[in-house]
Formats: C-alpha cells, sequence, structure tokens
C-alpha cells in the first residue's frame, strides 16, 4: 500500500468549501490594517501574518496568506474552482453570496504582481468564460480591459516566446482578449519591442543579458502582432523578415506573403520579390518551391524567377512533388466544391418541397389544418438548381410543359410523406 499523506492544510480549504466562508476571504477589514486609514495591528492578526510567513501586513490580505498557507498548487484549484464573473458584471448583478469574483481576488493580488500573473494565468487557461469568453453576457464587464492590458504586461514582463504559434500563450492571449479592447496588437507590439531593447545589446562591446534566440526574442509573438496591427509595406516588410531571419520558417514566411495576395498587389510582388531573393542568396530555392505547391502558391512564376546560371541540386524531384501536391490540391479542391454543390441542391429540393407541401397544424384545435400560402421565391430561381433540375424534367422544344407541372405541385397543398 502506497502511504498517503495530505498536505497538513488541507483542513482549511475544506472548511472554507465546507462552511461557506469565502466572504472571508474577501474581508476588507483583514488586510492592510496597518496603513494609517486602518489603525494598529490586532494581535490576532499579527500572528496570522507570522503563520503565513507575509514580511509585514502590509503585504498581507487573506487571498495572499491562504496562498503561503497551503501552496500554490491547492490554492489554485480552490482559486478557480471557486471564480465567478465580477462583481460588475450583468451575469452578476442582483447576485448575492458570489463565492470569489474574479476582480476582487485580482484586487487583493495586485500588490503581488508575480502572484496576479500567476492567477490571471490560471484563469485564463482553466476558467476562460470568465475572463475572455463571457458566453452569458453581451458586454464584458466593467474592469476586465484593464485586467487585459495588465494580463499582457505581465505576459511579455515574466514570461518568454515560442517558436511556436499554437504554443505561445501570448498569442494565444491576444487571440482571446483582443476583441474587448484591453489587450490590442497595438500594445502588444509596443511591449515586445520594449523588451527586444533590452534583450539586445545596443553597444557591441556588451555583452547580452540573455543568449539571443526566439524564445528570447519573442520574434514570432512580434510578427503576429504587427501583422494585426501594421498597415503598409513597411510593416509587410519588418514581418516577412521576422519570419525569414529570427524565425526560421520558410513556410510562415510564404503562407504570410500569399495572404497580401488580395488586400494589395503591389505590396504583395514586392514580398515576393523580397523572399525569392532571399532563397537564391541561401541556396534555399528548392524549398520554396516545395513550400509554394504546399500552400497554393504561383509555382511557375518562381520557376519564372531562376536565374540562368543558377545551379539547383535536385530541381527535376522537386518540380515533380511540387505539381504532385499542386494536382492533389486542385483535386480536393474540386471534389469539395461538388460535395458543397450537391448538398446545396439537396437542400434547396427539401425546402421547395416543404414550402409547397407543408400544412400548419393548430395546437389546440387539432381538427383545424390551415394551407400554408406560397409567398417565397420559386427554387427554379437559381441556376445551378434549374440546371440540374433540367436534366430530369426538361423535353425537347418549349419548357411549357415542365414549368406547368411544376405549378400544379406548388398549387396542390399536400401532406409531407
Amino acid at each position: 500500500d502506497i502511504d498517503f499523506e495530505p498536505d497538513p492544510y488541507y483542513h482549511v480549504v475544506a472548511m472554507i468549501e465546507e462552511h461557506g466562508l469565502h466572504n472571508i476571504c474577501l474581508e476588507e477589514k483583514l488586510y492592510n490594517v496597518s496603513s494609517g486609514k486602518r489603525g494598529k495591528t490586532s494581535p490576532a492578526l499579527s500572528a496570522a501574518v507570522a503563520l503565513s510567513g507575509a514580511a509585514s501586513s502590509e503585504g498581507f490580505t487573506p487571498i495572499i496568506a491562504l496562498i503561503q498557507l497551503v501552496g500554490l498548487e491547492m490554492a489554485g484549484k480552490f482559486l478557480v474552482e471557486n471564480c465567478t464573473h465580477p462583481t460588475t458584471s450583468d451575469f452578476m448583478a442582483g447576485a448575492t453570496g458570489a463565492p470569489l469574483p474574479l476582480d476582487r481576488v485580482a484586487e487583493q493580488l495586485k500588490i503581488r504582481p508575480k502572484l496576479l500573473h500567476w492567477y490571471l494565468h490560471q484563469i485564463f487557461l482553466n476558467c476562460p468564460d470568465n475572463y475572455t469568453s463571457f458566453p452569458h453576457t453581451t458586454v464584458p464587464p466593467i474592469g476586465i480591459a484593464a485586467l487585459h492590458n495588465k494580463h499582457l504586461e505581465f505576459y511579455v514582463q515574466y514570461g518568454y516566446g515560442s517558436d511556436d504559434e499554437n504554443e505561445s500563450t501570448i498569442i494565444s492571449f491576444l487571440k482571446a482578449a483582443m476583441v474587448h479592447g484591453g489587450a490590442t496588437a497595438v500594445d502588444a507590439r509596443r511591449l515586445l519591442e520594449d523588451r527586444r531593447r533590452e534583450v539586445i545589446p545596443t553597444n557591441s562591446s556588451k555583452i547580452p543579458k540573455v543568449k539571443l534566440t526566439v524564445k528570447s526574442l519573442f520574434s514570432l509573438e512580434l510578427a503576429y502582432a504587427i501583422e494585426k496591427s501594421g498597415k503598409g509595406t513597411d510593416d509587410a516588410i519588418v514581418v516577412l523578415q521576422l519570419y525569414l531571419d529570427e524565425v526560421k520558417s520558410l513556410a510562415r514566411a510564404v503562407t504570410y506573403v500569399e495572404s497580401t495576395k488580395d488586400v494589395d498587389s503591389d505590396m504583395h510582388d514586392t514580398l515576393r520579390g523580397i523572399l525569392v531573393e532571399y532563397c537564391i542568396n541561401n541556396d534555399v530555392f528548392g524549398d520554396l518551391l516545395e513550400v509554394s505547391a504546399l500552400c497554393g502558391a504561383d509555382v511557375a512564376t518562381l520557376v519564372a524567377n531562376i536565374p540562368k546560371s543558377m545551379f539547383i541540386d535536385g530541381l527535376r524531384p522537386k518540380l515533380v512533388k511540387a505539381v504532385e501536391n499542386y494536382r492533389l490540391q486542385l483535386d480536393m479542391y474540386e471534389a469539395t466544391s461538388r460535395l458543397f454543390e450537391e448538398d446545396k441542391i439537396c437542400n434547396l429540393r427539401d425546402y421547395a418541397h416543404r414550402s409547397r407541401r407543408g400544412r400548419l397544424i393548430n395546437k389546440e384545435r387539432p381538427g383545424d389544418t390551415i394551407i400554408l400560402p406560397i409567398r417565397k421565391q420559386s427554387p427554379t430561381a437559381d441556376p445551378m438548381l434549374r440546371k440540374k433540375m433540367d436534366r430530369n424534367y426538361r423535353r425537347k422544344g418549349s419548357m411549357s410543359l415542365f414549368y406547368r407541372h411544376l405549378r400544379s405541385r406548388q398549387n396542390n397543398a399536400l401532406p409531407i410523406r
């Protein structure tokens, strides 16, 4: 048997949840009592401060004391499980006895920035409905934008970058919080650029504080922020250079260049020229052909830009593979388009059938049946549907027979079979 020793202070959390003592954790009389406004610290409070390990009662709040008492793991579970919407939320209007509102807990932790960052990160990961998504409210609560802005600063100050967009907490947070206006791409760009100035030495003789990597430079995060907030060709060139020089991702660079095709044709041509020049100078033009075929780019234009004196090792197999990938993607798109057309035709036929044969039955008087009048557009107004239906009903010569047959079926209100 494995001996399991529970945490020595587990009973504190269990007692709070069992007896509903969450309001004690929010009691304002228990924190900041040593300031001039609150008077002297009581002996009982001083003992609680000493037991929790706080240096002074100035930094003592019930939530901080609980974290110091039971540890981050247990306190994190307790705070996440009992987290509710901010008190300023419309969803919490009129609610009484809310366990631990988000804004009240954040108010206590603001004197410890690292603890506040840890708490907001736990809520963002495990309880997004109360922090970023808000499925029960139309407007985010008052003050949530300020929390988002502060949390973004914490991510840049205490966090680190990533070389994978799916694993980057800053990008994930921006995607979820930008819609509320607190954490914007413009703010993220400013913070990230300031952080990069601290990391990158301005003087060549100065030793950098940390090893310059993609994670320490926030290269991927900065490229995303500029892509979302930047305007014009200059910002687009900066994004492309970040993908090529720091992130070292040719696939991201090609995808970004292709995304500008429908936005600005001149910008697209400029970026494509920079991309081709970079690949030629670094002997990765063959890789560019493969990646472009996978991203759906124009491979023929890239082949036309190959210098006459340039030798590319294995160019023929790479072109064959690129053409095969292009044909495969083309077949997939065509198959998807056919399926979409067939589904649309089936839905229109079902809609037309129900609209001309449906009956409205009164639940209060089951014997009464009201025939629905035909007020909507005829399904034959869709040229694609008419073409498909003509294959089955069309006769040589005039189309009057088909339309008479169709109108007769519309006029006869029959039950749905």
